[in-house]
């Protein structure tokens, strides 16, 4: 047999899909939300992802961006490559400041 995966944003109800066959096919298959990471798990996320390019923030570093970055696993990989780019072009340690102007999305004063 084959499977398919499909997601939407909306549940099945709401895609307005005006076909019955097709709407009762699909709503009769197994669904499964997928809720924003929580805390815990962006931390952790966070944490691996920095690891991942051999760099070890401090746990303030990792509080200051859960408070203030988009709360998704896309904003997090994107967020860390922004910082180890950032790093990596100033020569400098990933930072509160530099965070900070990464988020900011502006160059950080000197």
């Amino acid at each position: 047999g084959h499977s398919l995966l499909l997601t939407g944003a909306p549940p099945v109800a709401g895609w307005g899909l005006h076909l019955p066959d097709l709407m009762s096919r699909l709503q009769g298959a197994t669904a499964a939300e997928l809720d924003a990471p929580d805390d815990a798990l962006l931390s952790a996320l966070l944490v691996k992802l920095l690891a991942d390019r051999q760099l070890t923030p401090k746990p303030k570093l990792i509080s200051y961006l859960l408070t203030r970055m988009d709360r998704s696993f896309a904003a997090a990989i994107d967020l860390v490559a922004q910082l180890d780019n950032a790093s990596l072009a100033q020569q400098k340690p990933i930072t509160i400041t530099l965070a900070r102007a990464v988020l900011d999305n502006r160059p950080p004063n000197a």
